[in-house]
């Protein structure tokens, strides 16, 4: 019984501390490459990180200060828009990159697959960090898959001790 309870419990407490595995396919881009598939390019800091409201089709915009354009925008300001997936680029305060994006439906994308790399450090700034948003129905599903698990191994034991034992 005990040793049913601890094999149980260890398997829970495993299946709460697992993420679901999620990444993107894609083979590394030359620069070259890089600047064949994309719209615009640019060596830019970012000035500005903005968490959008949930009615919006994207959740993040970056906002860089061009300081080059390679190709494409001779915007002074460039904004890059994010919709949270793990294939989106995502952008650190304090550095200057070199961006490749691409515009979609007239908004600028960036993807971690675009090749974007970071080419120098930014003047320090105060920045206020967006913090991260809770994935409420991920949560409550591997919640309820975890609560699934435990019915049917504490069935399995309850079925194992009741009748096989009895059996043998």
């Amino acid at each position: 019984m005990r040793s049913a309870l601890f094999a149980t419990t260890v398997l829970l407490l495993t299946l709460l501390a697992c993420e679901t595995a999620r990444a993107c396919n894609c083979l590394p881009l030359s620069p070259n490459e890089s600047m064949l598939k994309a719209d615009v390019v640019f060596d830019g800091e970012l000035i500005r990180i903005t968490r959008l409201p949930s009615t919006s089709t994207y959740s993040v915009a970056y906002t860089f200060k061009v300081h080059k354009s390679l190709k494409g925008t001779a915007d002074s300001v460039v904004s890059l828009f994010s919709d949270g997936s793990d294939c989106d680029a995502y952008f650190e305060p304090g550095f200057i990159y070199r961006v490749y994006a691409s515009d979609v439906d007239g908004t600028f994308r960036s993807g971690t697959c675009a090749g974007n790399e970071i080419t120098g450090a930014a003047v320090p700034r105060t920045f206020t960090r967006i913090q991260p948003r809770v994935d409420w129905p991920r949560l409550l599903m591997n919640l309820l898959e975890v609560c699934g698990l435990g019915v049917l191994l504490g069935s399995g034991v309850f079925v194992w001790r009741r009748y096989v034992t009895k059996l043998t």
